[in-house]
């Protein structure tokens, strides 16, 4: 079977004039608020130029006449730039395999990847696309080199992008009885939703600090009475909220016998089926005042889930503590967080000897560089507290559990952040050990696993005393941990 994309992705050039149509509005709105522009000659300017001749008048300025001169060049040259992509790009299915042809101008792109390689088809839509009955379908590859930069992306029908994801996801004999007008019948064993009044509840819980000086500056600007760092603040706030929303509303997680399906969406629905094989790791998360409310959400990471700009790795919203096992049962019974309650590894604290000296001489140096221009040399004396606080945080805020299945690393003190890695998918390990780690008897590990974003990831545990590690050194060694 052959798909080619959408006629839809030639139009994706007009964005530049959208572009420059909000450049105009904000630059005026700007003037507005700052009083350089008053409405009134706003208003007569406008109905100046709609009455009379308008390219007369672009053409009459310089800067405008560049500026529009260099758009329509730009869109022309990108019309048809995305009519020959357009023309020459599809997707072949076959037996075994993918065929991807993308061509331009200039160059062209022949791949070919096996079903066993694929690790995941997802499916987006927004409002216009919804409007539209289209949708973009990304097929992400399983390769440890880059997440994006092997993946398939195209812009095709609802239900085109349906008859691929099926027939790539599908089992051989499966796929056999697949028709093009049919979608692939399954049941999913378990499923959870999340209402809306959860989303909100997330978004709050999940603020952060740079969330509260936004809040506070906007404050700042509005008692200073500086309107237009008010408005961008404002604007950046609402941006940021609703931008957390549309990843947060309609969270839908459903278990199938061989995967997990996710989806969610406000402005830009999204739909991912992630095999249980190719997850990581799985972990949870939990904020200040997450802590203090007794909440925490889970996190998954699985090759080409949470790549793309405003995709996080959510595998659920904030919940109760003691709800969290109950989910896991349902959902991801292969994963068990039960050995949390395990003795966990501290750092030794004798490594206050390596970390004090290390941040005193970068808080000391760093607070007095902020002082000498206004001839504050005391502030170096601030220094010393912060690298006091930054010593006991790496020392109290890292441990570990190694169980004979799992590497469990947990990070932070106020809001905290738990993986739960299977040693089955840790790829390479690797022990570093500087003269001072040496010195000390310690040496950090550095575990490598595949990533959604970058191919591969990297999780370091810090300095531990020199032994700890030596049963995950035996899996690799032996294939199973003594």
């Amino acid at each position: 079977m052959k798909f080619r994309n959408h006629p839809i992705m030639i139009a994706r050039p007009f964005l530049v004039i959208i572009a420059f149509i909000a450049w105009i509005v904000f630059s005026t709105l700007e003037r507005l608020v700052e009083g350089d522009l008053r409405p009134k000659d706003l208003w007569t300017g406008l109905s100046g130029h709609i009455k009379g001749d308008f390219l007369a008048y672009i053409f009459d300025q310089k800067i405008p006449s560049l500026i529009f001169l260099g758009l329509v060049v730009i869109l022309v040259a990108s019309l048809v730039k995305t009519f020959f992509e357009w023309k020459n790009s599809y997707i072949n299915l076959g037996d075994h395999s993918i065929f991807y042809t993308r061509q331009g101008l200039f160059s062209k792109v022949h791949k070919e990847v096996n079903f066993t390689n694929i690790a995941n088809v997802n499916i987006r839509t927004g409002i216009i696309y919804g409007v539209l009955g289209l949708c973009v379908l990304t097929i992400d590859i399983n390769s440890s080199a880059t997440a994006n930069d092997l993946d398939y992306k195209m812009y095709l029908s609802r239900k085109n992008a349906q008859i691929i994801k099926d027939w790539v996801m599908a089992s051989k004999t499966d796929r056999s009885d697949i028709e093009v007008d049919d979608k692939v019948p399954s049941q999913d064993l378990s499923s959870y939703r999340f209402r809306s009044s959860q989303a909100i509840g997330h978004f709050f819980m999940d603020i952060n600090l740079f969330h509260i000086v936004l809040f506070i500056g906007a404050i700042v600007a509005l008692i200073s009475k500086v309107i237009a760092i008010f408005a961008l603040i404002n604007i950046g706030i609402i941006k940021g909220f609703l931008s957390k929303m549309d990843g947060l509303y309609d969270f839908t997680v459903k278990r199938y016998p061989d995967h997990i399906h996710i989806n969610y969406g406000l402005f830009k629905a999204r739909d991912f089926t992630i095999p249980i094989e190719n997850i990581s790791s799985v972990g949870y998360q939990k904020s200040f005042i997450g802590s203090i409310l007794g909440y925490r959400y889970l996190t998954l990471d699985a090759i080409g889930y949470g790549n793309e700009e405003n995709e996080s790795r959510l595998l659920s919203l904030y919940m109760k503590d003691e709800s969290v096992g109950d989910f896991m049962d349902r959902i991801i019974p292969e994963f068990s967080l039960d050995q949390l309650g395990g003795d966990f590894i501290r750092k030794p604290t004798f490594l206050i000897k390596y970390y004090l000296p290390l941040f005193s001489l970068i808080f000391v140096l760093v607070t007095v560089l902020v002082g000498l221009p206004l001839g504050k040399y005391w502030t170096g004396l601030l220094g010393l507290p912060l690298a006091i606080l930054a010593s006991l945080y790496m020392i109290f805020g890292g441990r570990m559990l190694l169980t004979e299945t799992d590497l469990i690393i947990k990070k932070g003190i106020l809001s905290t952040k738990t993986i739960l890695i299977p040693i089955s998918q840790i790829e390479m390990i690797n022990i570093g050990q500087n003269p001072i780690y040496k010195k000390l008897g310690v040496y950090s590990l550095t575990i490598y696993k595949k990533d959604p974003q970058i191919g591969k990831t990297v999780e370091e545990t810090g300095p531990y005393p020199i032994g700890i590690f030596d049963k995950l050194f035996d899996y690799y060694m032996n294939g199973e941990i003594n």
